[in-house]
């Protein structure tokens, strides 16, 4: 049985500091039809959010600067600020622990995935959090 792209394409933003972890979220993204776009830091994603709308963001939970939660907050002051629908944010990280999970979830996440993630984990997440075009 063959994946079925979205009429549109889900727009989706993966903040990873790794390289590799980066590329990885990118093939598997578009192998279930998304549009992918990737930055290396919370800094860089505030800055492309700014200009950029997308449908959904992976945060991962540790990175230099600012790590996922100081990321997520801070998208979260600005959709406040802007009046703007919340746009959901997935952690990522390689910590399955309940204090990760609950740092993600308090800074505005609406769920989070341990690493890796598999293509039938992020197949769930597009299918919860992103339009049904």
């Amino acid at each position: 049985m063959s994946e079925t792209a979205p009429a549109v394409p889900p727009r989706v933003l993966v903040v990873e500091d790794n390289a590799f972890n980066r590329q990885v979220m990118l093939s598997l993204l578009s192998a279930l039809g998304a549009a992918a776009e990737a930055v290396a830091d919370g800094e860089e994603a505030l800055a492309l959010l700014a200009d950029r709308d997308f449908d959904l963001a992976f945060l991962d939970f540790n990175m230099p600067g600012l790590n996922g939660p100081e990321t997520a907050a801070a998208v979260r002051a600005r959709e406040t600020a802007a009046g703007r629908v919340a746009m959901p944010l997935i952690g990522l990280t390689g910590d399955s622990g309940l204090d990760t999970e609950d740092a993600c979830l308090q800074a505005g996440m609406n769920e989070v995935l341990v690493k890796p993630a598999s293509i039938h984990d992020l197949r769930t997440v597009l299918a919860r959090w992103t339009p049904k075009t």
